[in-house]
Formats: structure tokens, sequence, C-alpha cells
């Protein structure tokens, strides 16, 4: 499948699992985004190889959950981007069993040092994986977030990121600085960035973030915000606290907490005596 070239196929499948289904991420114009397509994936072997079929499940006859070991023929293959290889058409589809164990499938990728440069032996396949969030989240397509990570075998790696549906890192709290575990999804990626990637809370478990940072005390006069020349006493003294990064809103109730945004990250500020 990785070597077909891009256009009409005949490639037979057989006797693979499906390990994951996704549904279509929508754009504000209600038309499915190009890169996040409803579909599901199949694989047959711990180390793969895996494939994305990106055709939504709920339409197939028989309709497609985790579990189910099919077969069926590839009619058409897509390329979202230069790296990736998807299945855009099957046909013949038959479902020889549900409810097969997906345990021995996933492997544990925390500790391989070659996720990233040898990407394409990992796409699409199950994984699960424990790292730590090491920079703030930005965009990561439509409806999603992405983060800098890091694992015990790729402390550093720039082109290794967690992605996240917008609404599920809201849920969680995730942030710079939190560990986390992904439990059992596929290997996603945009090109040649590595995103292990999640699509509902229940894909992430252990999550332990660092207490909200304070900074010390700093004398700023209440009428104006302004820097402050006299000396520190405990009524001016403001204590910024950290509550996030700046990708999600920050609600917050009082008439002496003000909300300051600074560097991307986002703090309340709170006078001494509050």
């Amino acid at each position: 499948m990785r070597a077909t070239p891009i256009g009409p196929a005949a490639l037979r499948v057989e006797g693979a699992v499906v390990t994951y289904t996704v549904p279509a991420t929508l754009r504000t114009d209600g038309s499915v985004s190009s890169t996040d397509p409803a579909g599901f994936f199949v694989q047959a072997d711990r180390t793969g190889p895996a494939l994305f079929v990106a055709v939504d499940p709920a339409t197939l006859s028989p309709q497609l959950s985790r579990g189910d070991r099919v077969s069926f023929t590839v009619g058409r293959v897509s390329s979202p981007t230069p790296a990736t290889h998807w299945a855009a058409e099957i046909s013949g589809l038959v479902r020889a069993e549900t409810a097969v164990a997906l345990g021995p499938l996933l492997q544990d990728v925390s500790g391989a040092s070659d996720l990233v440069t040898g990407l394409l032996g990992y796409e699409h396949e199950l994984i699960t994986l424990t790292g730590t969030i090491t920079g703030d989240f930005g965009a990561g397509g439509v409806g999603f977030l992405q983060a800098p990570i890091a694992t015990a075998a790729l402390p550093a790696d720039a082109l290794l990121r967690l992605r996240i549906p917008i609404d599920v890192r809201t849920a969680v709290g995730l942030r710079s600085g939190c560990r986390f575990t992904i439990n059992a999804t596929p290997m996603w990626r945009f090109d040649v960035t590595a995103q292990a990637s999640v699509w509902g809370t229940t894909d992430l478990s252990g999550v332990t973030c660092p207490l909200p940072m304070v900074d010390a005390g700093v004398d700023v006069p209440r009428d104006t915000g302004a820097p402050d020349t006299g000396p520190v006493t405990g009524d001016d003294r403001l204590w910024v606290v950290r509550v996030g990064d700046g990708a999600a809103d920050v609600m917050f109730i009082g008439d002496d907490q003000s909300l300051l945004t600074t560097g991307g990250v986002q703090y309340w500020r709170l006078s001494a005596g509050t």
C-alpha cells in the first residue's frame, strides 16, 4: 500500500482487524476537513503494517466497529500529504469476526528512538505512549490542537507532537508540563511530523500536571496598573498565578481579580488581601 501509486488500485486486504474508528471533522461551513475525514484503521500484526481507510464505517454494510476482523479490496489510493497514503475507496467488504482482542496488536512506543525518523514503520499502527508536554499548544488542524512532547527515548524532537481535539484538551486540562499516557490509538502523522493522537477523553490516562505557578508579589498601584516606585506593601502587592497557556478561554469571577495574558500565557492577578 505504501508503495502503491496514487489513484486507482486493486489491493486485497485479508483478515485485518479494525483497531479504531474516527468521525469526520467538519469545517465551519459544514464541509469535511480534507485531512480529517471519517474512517477506520486496520492492521493484522503487532508491528504492522497498518492502513487508514478514509471511508465512514457507518456507511458500510456491515457497519464496522473496533475489534471487527475484515477483508476488502482497496479500489483507490489517495494522498492528503506527500508522505501519507490512504485507502479512499473499498469494495467486497466481508466481516469474519467481531470483538477481536486488540491487546496483541498494541505496541508501546515510549522507548522507540526511531518514532520520528522511522515514522513510516509506525504510521496508523495501534500504539500506547507515555510522554510529557514540553511546550504550549498551537493550531493542529480544524478542531485540533498540537503541542511538543517528550518521551523516554525522544526528549527533544521537534517533530514529535501530541494532537488532540480542542474540546478534549479543555476537558482534561492539559498544558505544558503535564504527563500523560495514550492508551490505545493509531499513530497519526502530518507529512513528516509524528502526531501521537487522541480523539476522546477515554484515550488518555495517568494525567498529572504541575501545580499552578505563582510569581512573587509585585508593587502595582490599583488605579493605573503602572509600576510604582514606592515601597512594596501588603496592600499593593499583586500575586500572579498561571492558569493556562492562552489556547483556551479562562473563566473567572470576582471584582478583585483580572485576567492577564503575556507571552501567550494566561494569569490571574490577585491582590495580596484576596
